[in-house]
């Protein structure tokens, strides 16, 4: 049994069971509960490169998204401590049934900005519409093929049925593996429709929806949470796409913005501007990530052909990716996503060697001793706005072997929407685009989101890749589940259809008034905004 205990109060923590002194304070550490409101500056405006989809519903968009524009204003049933712990959010607690085929979650005070309360009415609704077989959120294949019930106990208590065991559920009602944990209210949704929620969203979060300008921006106001967060710093929070690198830089040093993403080769040049340089450690992994296997439009296109991935991949010279475009702000990791510390690591695993003459030689093999030419799809994501660069300098490598790349600059709202599509469109059949992971302590994004045919983007839907899936899906704790991962991990990695470029964290400038920076590891933007106030 598992149970995760409340920190909001002492007579919580004392009654709570079968939890270690170690891990309450290890839960406690970094996490900042709410207090008593404090004045609040007017205006904080950030600029980013990407809205996504711009789709405010969190069983509509990608976490890259609803982690920036949505996490103002939503609250999770879990949250997680700055070293990315496990901590509580709206739920206290989390307990898993002798079976392993049931959760039943314990929920906290906590009220939505229309000032109606949170009940596990609300939180049973919210997971449901991630079951809904319409809905895109990044991890809701998993959900539905791992949730059978949802049943309300009472107005704080309800239980998730499983079909199969789940031992880091818990780690999937938080903002580190996805959406599905973020909740909203069941009345308003039903009473206004989907359309309408997503117009005007109300969520329990640190800010409140005022309004959305479409591709340009979503304004939020300060609210008071009574829950797990902190008040923000700022009265109004205005997030506004900037798609231009020079003209986010440009907006930062005329204080038309007061936080801007920045490219690794931008830091210099914010110091010098006398602002400041701020980062969310080891925020994502990204892999360029090839479509189409295992369809037979695929077949007999050059990158249907898992030896002509491989040498795409060997030509790609990774180490001097990083020191020139992300100006020396990256690793080199041996696995797209699983890294050191996370589960499924195995520490025998090590990067692959830039090798243009043997990508040359299999190219040859394969017979394409003159290349060919990849369609490649080019858009920045919000924390990683670098992304156009480095598909220029891939393209350059692979000219070097003689494949020419046709670049396609879009945004990431529009491909993302195209490779979430079953069938995938025929434009991505053989095609690739460098795309992003956030990095997470259970790797359930790598398990459910990316390969099986189960998976919202199932980039390996094989028969070997969904018998390995199927096992995982079986474990019943973590340990089992992390040796299943490893398997996958080995099997994708062989295939090449999601080769690892570079571990980055996020990068910000800022301006010279902006206090109280401290991010959470591998953490979204929109986790990060309430806790911005002026330097007194």
């Amino acid at each position: 049994m598992s149970r995760l205990s409340n920190r909001r109060s002492n007579s919580a923590l004392r009654r709570s069971t079968g939890v270690g002194v170690a891990l309450l304070l290890g839960l406690s550490a970094g996490c900042t509960a709410a207090g008593d409101p404090e004045p609040a500056e007017a205006d904080l405006t950030v600029a980013v490169s990407s809205l996504g989809k711009e789709n405010i519903d969190p069983s509509a968009d990608t976490l890259a998204t609803i982690g920036v524009i949505g996490a103002p204003i939503y609250d999770w049933l879990a949250w997680p401590a700055k070293d990315s712990t496990l901590g509580p959010g709206l739920a206290t607690s989390w307990t898993e049934s002798a079976d392993h085929l049931s959760w039943t979650i314990e929920l906290g005070a906590a009220t939505f900005s229309d000032g109606t309360a949170v009940t596990a009415e609300d939180v049973k609704f919210s997971i449901e519409l991630h079951l809904d077989p319409d809905a895109t959120s990044s991890l809701s294949g998993l959900w539905r093929s791992k949730v059978t019930s949802v049943t309300v106990n009472s107005e704080t208590s309800l239980t998730v049925q499983l079909n199969s065991p789940w031992p880091t559920f818990p780690d999937a009602l938080s903002p580190y593996e996805g959406a599905q944990g973020a909740v909203v209210p069941k009345a308003y949704y039903e009473e206004v429709g989907a359309e309408g929620f997503r117009a005007a969203p109300v969520g329990s979060g640190p800010w409140r929806f005022v309004r959305h300008d479409l591709g340009s921006a979503f304004v939020y106001q300060r609210a008071d949470p009574d829950s797990y967060r902190q008040p923000p710093g700022y009265e109004n929070l205005t997030v506004k796409l900037v798609a231009e690198n020079s003209t986010r830089l440009a907006e930062l040093r005329s204080g038309a913005v007061q936080l801007a993403e920045i490219t690794p080769d931008q830091v210099a040049q914010v110091r010098e501007a006398g602002l400041q340089v701020l980062e969310i450690p080891d925020f994502t992994d990204t892999a360029l990530t090839f479509f189409g296997e295992g369809d037979p439009r695929a077949e007999d296109l050059p990158t249907g052909d898992v030896d002509v991935r491989r040498a795409l991949a060997l030509a790609i010279n990774r180490p001097e990716l990083v020191e020139r475009v992300l100006a020396g702000y990256g690793t080199i990791p041996a696995r797209f996503i699983v890294g050191e510390g996370t589960l499924g690591y195995d520490s025998s695993w090590q990067p692959e060697s830039y090798d243009p003459n043997q990508a040359s030689q299999l190219l040859a093999d394969a017979g394409y001793p003159d290349g060919f030419t990849v369609d490649v799809y080019s858009a920045p994501i919000a924390g990683a706005p670098w992304v156009p660069r480095a598909v220029e300098a891939i393209a350059g490598y692979w000219q070097a072997i003689g494949v020419q790349t046709n670049i396609i600059p879009t945004d990431y709202g529009t491909v993302s929407s195209l490779y979430r599509q079953r069938p995938l469109p025929d434009e991505l059949i053989g095609a690739a685009m460098v795309n992003l992971s956030q990095v997470t302590n259970s790797n359930i994004t790598l398990q459910n989101a990316y390969y099986p045919s189960s998976s919202v983007v199932y980039l390996l839907p094989t028969e070997q890749m969904d018998t390995l899936s199927a096992a995982a899906s079986q474990a019943q704790s973590r340990e089992e589940l992390g040796a299943a991962i490893t398997e996958m991990v080995d099997y994708a990695d062989s295939q090449y259809v999601a080769f690892p470029l570079a571990r980055t964290p996020s990068l910000f400038g800022a301006a010279a008034s902006v206090a109280g920076w401290s991010p959470y590891q591998s953490g979204y933007l929109g986790m990060q905004l309430e806790e911005l106030r002026p330097k007194s």
